[in-house]
């Protein structure tokens, strides 16, 4: 129940449930308290400001005032403050509240970017937040989720930028022909590597030829070792431990789909599905190469971008299997697979191979779900969240289900799915794919004009005049997919004041950028 009534300064103050959320006295000098012990230790402005629960919104009234260039994002945890507090807001700041039409997930990603994490500072009003506790939880929980995937991002952009640019090169080098799936007529049914799948076996043997069974990378074994050959086979990884998933894979000739961004060079032998993520790194070298592309949106997780793989190649529903998004004890994945067979074939009676088992799982499973002994990842967290994110206008059904939930997914026991894969009318004929060969001299002469204009492009940016709105397309910016580390480090001395020490290490980037691209040119150069 809501009492708002005017303070004994004469500001707008209110209880809900007969809880004070403003001081009854002087709300805008409660406001100014709670900032000055908040931003006690920040020695420059913050570039944005995030206040969430805010109530009535004394604190921004407070922070607009010191902080004049700074940016805000404003979210209500109740209708009835915002529209109490809204005219104090301009056009330009993005404002989420309960009824305002789309999910706080969505609109976060709408209205944040990754850069925006160097600058970034969270305020909460923690009266509102417990007055309004549910609502409260569930925008805190899914602003965790997105500043977990965007740090994600960031790092995983880091770590591989420059492999990326290296395994386009590669991998066009090797290419000759590509695939094309043109009507899958069937339902697909996508295998992960969770525990689970293993529950799956009976259900994929006995319906194998009424599916199209699409393997991610570390389920491969598990399949091949009981004698299922998948239809496709989807990778997604850019770093070389990806190609243990693959060691059996040649002699079988399975088709693979994958990223030019990805470290696997498949042989000659193998059909070759190629998708294009729509990156920077791809934009740059692939929108010239007139190659047959699915468009498929990147992801954190490679079973993400099977999901968008399966809908665009199919109209028929979608099946999971073993996507657990935890362990199971502590079993990690299905077994067998690649990377266990490594370990126990290392193990010894000093350090046995249930001990190396139980001090992975202890390290990358160190969050709880609540189910009992199993557990779960950040990095798992925030993918179940992207899933949770996903608006679908088709059935995907989830087989055998751990206890981490995905809401717009239908969960059903093994018996279910064998029931409704029989009730669709399908072929039980494999589904080969077309072949187009490749004209390689004038993809070599491409790839060569490509990473000519982009070393010249770079060069010229050595004038460049760095402002604010400088870094706002960072995301088009090949510096930040080169060293995004580095970039951020820009960007952070720039909102600090640090003007010539960003602008110094911006001309380094640069000339360190133009030397890693003049080596790809050369590697061309000598295939040529």
């Amino acid at each position: 129940m809501f009492d708002f009534f005017n303070s004994r300064k004469g500001n707008l103050t209110f209880s809900f449930n007969n809880n004070l959320i403003h001081s009854s006295f002087d709300p805008v000098k409660e406001a100014e308290k709670f900032v000055k012990i908040q931003l006690k230790d920040i020695k420059t402005a913050p570039a944005l400001f995030i206040i969430t629960n805010p109530g009535l919104n004394y604190i921004f009234d407070t922070l607009k005032t010191m902080f004049q260039e700074s940016s805000f994002i404003i979210i209500h945890s109740s209708d009835e403050t915002y529209f109490k507090a809204s005219s104090k807001y301009n056009a330009d700041i993005p404002v989420w509240y309960p009824s305002q039409g789309s999910d706080i997930y969505s609109f976060l990603k709408s209205v944040l970017k990754e850069i925006d994490l160097k600058g970034l500072q969270i305020l909460n009003w923690a009266p509102a937040s417990n007055a309004f506790y549910e609502v409260s939880s569930y925008i805190e929980k899914n602003l965790a989720s997105v500043i977990r995937e965007f740090n994600g991002n960031i790092n995983t952009t880091n770590y591989f930028g420059k492999r990326y640019f290296k395994n386009i090169i590669n991998n066009a080098l090797s290419l000759n022909k590509t695939a094309v799936f043109n009507n899958i007529s069937k339902p697909v049914f996508i295998t992960s590597s969770g525990p689970s799948l293993e529950k799956s076996l009976n259900l994929i043997k006995n319906k194998r030829n009424s599916l199209f069974l699409i393997s991610l990378s570390s389920s491969l074994t598990f399949l091949l070792e009981n004698d299922i050959i998948p239809d496709l086979f989807l990778t997604t990884d850019p770093g070389f431990y990806s190609t243990y998933h693959i060691k059996k894979f040649h002699s079988q000739n399975i088709p693979i789909a994958q990223p030019m961004t990805s470290y696997h060079h498949p042989s000659s032998n193998c059909s070759l599905f190629l998708i294009n993520q729509n990156t920077m790194p791809e934009n740059i070298f692939l929108n010239n190469l007139n190659l047959n592309l699915l468009s498929i949106p990147q992801n954190g997780t490679v079973s993400g971008t099977a999901l968008l793989l399966a809908l665009s190649l199919s109209e028929y529903p979608v099946f999971f299997s073993g996507l657990d998004f935890c362990s199971t004890d502590i079993k990690s994945h299905c077994n067998p697979d690649e990377f266990s067979i490594s370990e126990i074939i290392k193990s010894s009676r000093f350090f046995p191979y249930i001990c190396s088992k139980y001090k992975k799982y202890s390290e990358n499973y160190s969050a709880e779900t609540g189910f009992g002994t199993n557990r779960t990842s950040v990095q798992l967290k925030t993918y179940s969240t992207w899933f949770n994110s996903l608006k679908l206008s088709r059935e995907v059904f989830r087989i055998n289900s751990s206890e981490i939930p995905i809401d717009n997914f239908i969960n059903i026991t093994q018996d279910q799915a064998q029931n409704i894969i029989s009730g669709f009318n399908v072929k039980n004929t494999a589904i080969e794919p077309s072949t187009e060969l490749i004209d390689k001299k004038l993809l070599l002469t491409t790839l060569n004009i490509s990473i000519s204009n982009l070393i010249e492009s770079i060069s010229r940016r050595r004038s460049d005049i760095i402002n604010r709105d400088f870094f706002n397309l960072y995301y088009n910016d090949i510096l930040y997919y080169y060293s995004a580390s580095v970039y951020l480090d820009i960007y952070g001395d720039f909102i600090n004041g640090n003007i010539d020490n960003s602008i110094k290490k911006y001309k380094q980037l640069i000339d360190e950028a133009v030397i890693f691209f003049k080596h790809l040119k050369g590697k061309i150069e000598h295939y040529e």
